[in-house]
């Protein structure tokens, strides 16, 4: 199975959110500011929902969103992650 990108977006506690992305996915996930992550995981926004704690265990509020494309401006590293990460085995 290929891996989908998923935008996560911590509303209410990225202190918690954060801490527990780098446990679960440390060479699949890109923090891109504060309360923001991307990860790459043969997932679905639901699944990671419930392994991130967002659904049961107190990580707060959370957007966890499929990508089925991207565009904008970030800085090269960013790009270059998603390019590699994407639909990747």
């Amino acid at each position: 199975m290929a891996k989908t990108v998923f935008a996560v977006l911590s509303i209410s506690k990225p202190e918690i959110l954060g801490p527990k992305i780098q446990q679960l996915y440390p060479n699949d996930s890109l923090k891109i500011s504060h309360n923001e992550w991307l990860i790459a995981a043969e997932s679905t926004s639901q699944i990671l929902s419930k392994e991130l704690g967002v659904l049961e265990e107190g990580a707060g509020t959370a957007l966890i969103v499929a990508l089925s494309g991207y565009f904008g401006r970030m800085p090269t590293t960013v790009w270059e992650w998603i390019k590699l990460k994407w639909g990747s085995e």
